[in-house]
């Protein structure tokens, strides 16, 4: 009978002690935050996908022999990939552009695609980063820098299209595998252009700022930067002047009369903005104030080594104070120089027509002695009476 009791005892016993635990503080906090953990994800998982465009959505439907290379090795998986790469870059060439990206995006599904394999809810569909997870270094690097050029490349069609929101993501997303990628940057700049709005350009400026500092001698960037800044100050201007007629017309109230006027750049900023009361060798260490303020406006850390070897370099091509092909040619060209072939070709042109025209003026001169000095000998003297007789001169 005790030994029938013990196990029944011992049953109630284990199944309080459960229920206890079950009830206790301690495991209750334990289900919430799991059920919270379960929660964030299923949100972050619903948050890619709400959040992604629709050329990577369209991932999920990519063509058979993409599906299969995901399975396959690092090389054949690379050749699909650059297959279909190839294909966009040649659509690219003759601009149709929405099927340039059509390609690019069925490459860029060889390592990047929503997985609809298990689940058909999209709350549950994960973005599968698959370069992440390749084992081998190597492949994974190359897989990561195709992700990168397939990432630019689809934003570069999406800027075509005129589709800034899908271009930034696919910037964002190339940005995050390359910090440092200067046509990543100049690539969202694009982007953040076609918002139309000044915010817009005043992110497209900072990323070209940074891009310029990552490639100081890139001229193209240089000038992208130049001309967009000179297109946002005629745009800022335009747009003080349309707040102060809305001030004096009684639009706004004293305090935001004081915001406005708070964040107008004062006289001095104005200046070195513009490139006005610049000294010409700003870009010769040590830097004043006003030439850090002129660099900071083009973009420019003068602090950076690279920068200053960069500007170093361009003063001296341009003042010939190096010696080169390229420098020599513009020196002898240059026609503000003395000794230049321009100056030389005219100073010889001038002596050449002087020339001719003292001949000209001196030809008559010379002849009348030589010619008197002829007839004198034969017979004739000044009055052209013959010397030997008394008649009339036949000339």
């Amino acid at each position: 009978m005790a030994n029938t009791a013990g196990p029944v005892a011992a049953t109630a016993a284990g199944d309080m002690d459960t229920e206890t635990i079950m009830q206790s503080s301690g495991f209750q906090d334990v289900l919430q935050k799991a059920a919270a953990i379960k929660g964030a994800q299923l949100a972050e998982k619903r948050l890619e996908w709400e959040r992604a465009p629709d050329f990577m959505k369209e991932t999920i439907g990519a063509p058979d022999d993409v599906r299969a290379s995901r399975s396959s090795s690092a090389q054949e998986r690379r050749a699909v990939c650059l297959a279909y790469k190839q294909k966009g870059n040649d659509f690219f060439a003759v601009s149709k552009h929405g099927t340039a990206m059509r390609e690019f995006v069925r490459a860029l599904a060889v390592y990047r695609w929503f997985d609809q394999s298990t689940e058909k809810s999209s709350e549950r569909m994960p973005l599968i980063r698959g370069e992440s997870l390749i084992s081998e270094e190597r492949d994974a690097t190359e897989a990561r820098g195709v992700v990168h050029t397939l990432l630019l490349n689809i934003a570069a069609c999406c800027v075509k299209l005129g589709d800034g929101a899908s271009a930034l993501y696919a910037c964002d997303e190339a940005l995050a595998l390359d910090p440092q990628s200067a046509k990543g940057l100049y690539r969202r700049s694009q982007a953040h252009l076609l918002e139309g709005t000044v915010s817009g350009q005043e992110r497209a400026l900072k990323d070209l700022g940074i891009a310029c500092k990552l490639k100081p001698d890139d001229m193209q960037l240089r000038t992208a930067l130049r001309n967009l800044r000179t297109e946002y100050e005629s745009t800022t201007k335009h747009e003080r002047q349309r707040l102060k007629k809305g001030f004096e017309s009684g639009l706004y109230s004293e305090s935001e009369k004081k915001e406005f006027a708070a964040r107008q750049p004062s006289a001095s900023e104005d200046a070195s903005a513009s490139g006005k009361d610049v000294d010409p060798n700003w870009w010769k260490p040590p830097y004043s104030a006003a030439a850090r303020a002129h660099a900071r406006s083009i973009g420019l850390d003068l602090d950076d080594k690279r920068v200053q070897a960069a500007l170093a370099k361009m003063h001296a091509e341009q003042t010939g104070d190096t010696w080169s092909w390229r420098t020599l040619v513009r020196r002898l060209f240059d026609s503000k120089r003395v000794l230049s072939v321009p100056v030389i070709g005219y100073v010889l042109i001038a002596l050449h027509v002087v020339y001719r025209i003292y001949r000209i003026m001196s030809a008559p001169l010379a002849a009348s002695p030589e010619r008197s000095a002829h007839h004198v000998g034969g017979g004739w003297d000044d009055s052209g009476a013959q010397a030997g007789g008394g008649g009339v001169s036949g000339w």
